[in-house]
């Protein structure tokens, strides 16, 4: 991964891999720690995404959702340690650091600041956990980050391991994936709704897009999955739109 990285680099400028070494280096003198072993050649093959939009106000929610990133480690103690040489580097980093344990993890938070010209925005929370198999980053509450510890404490298989979502994914996979994607679509619209109804009070179409009159109980019973392949000339991506209750049977 970390070969591909640089090779891009290459390509953009030949000059950035040499810097991208020195500052390396330096690090590494200053730390004794090797973030090309521990951070950037770190990460294994697995990377999963999940999201979810919470109840509020629906702009804010599409644009700000929970997420969860989860990325195979190679070594876990490695990225822990220069995490830590990391943190002890910036000013003040650890001071706004609040840790929490919870399913046998520790969650680090960085809590999420209010702009002072614009006190009514705030950034989102960011909390992270490494496991002895995988770094785990959150964005936003940590209801989600629970979940997802919850079900490794279990020893539950999750949503992608599951025999019914392979069966499902059945239908569009082909050869050479490279990535698979789930959504529920009820989850979506009436959020996506709500924020084009803001964007065109912003344009002054009030009288056009009442958000009075949206209604909110649709029940919209679909999912959709998609596959994005790779193949000699590009990536291809399929989509499948099936009913919710395929999934459950």
């Amino acid at each position: 991964m970390f070969a591909q990285f640089e090779s891009l680099l290459g390509d953009a400028s030949p000059t950035l891999p040499s810097l991208l070494d020195i500052q390396l280096q330096n690090v590494k003198t200053q730390t004794g720690v090797d973030l090309r072993t521990a951070i950037l050649e770190n990460f294994g093959g697995n990377f999963v995404s999940l999201s979810s939009i919470s109840e509020g106000d629906g702009a804010t929610a599409i644009m700000e959702p929970e997420q969860v990133i989860l990325i195979e480690l190679r070594d876990a103690e490695a990225l822990s340690g220069a995490f830590e040489a990391w943190i002890d580097m910036v000013p003040g980093m650890r001071e706004m650091i609040e840790i929490q344990e919870f399913a046998g993890e520790l969650v680090h938070t960085v809590k999420g600041v209010s702009d002072q010209s614009m006190p009514e925005t705030k950034t989102q929370d960011v909390s992270y956990v490494i496991t002895r198999s995988h770094f785990i980053l959150n964005f936003g509450e940590i209801g989600l980050l629970q979940n997802v510890l919850t079900r490794i404490e279990s020893g539950e298989d999750g949503f992608w391991q599951g025999e019914e979502t392979e069966k499902l994914f059945e239908r569009i996979s082909m050869d050479r994936s490279v990535s698979r994607s789930y959504a529920d679509l009820e989850q979506l619209v009436v959020p996506m709704l709500d924020s084009i109804v803001q964007a065109g009070q912003l344009a002054g179409e009030g009288a056009l897009f009442d958000g009075a009159k949206l209604p909110r109980d649709w029940h919209i019973p679909f999912h959709a999955i998609t596959e994005i392949n790779e193949d000699d000339d590009g990536f291809f991506s399929r989509t499948l739109i099936i009913e919710k209750k395929e999934l459950a049977e």
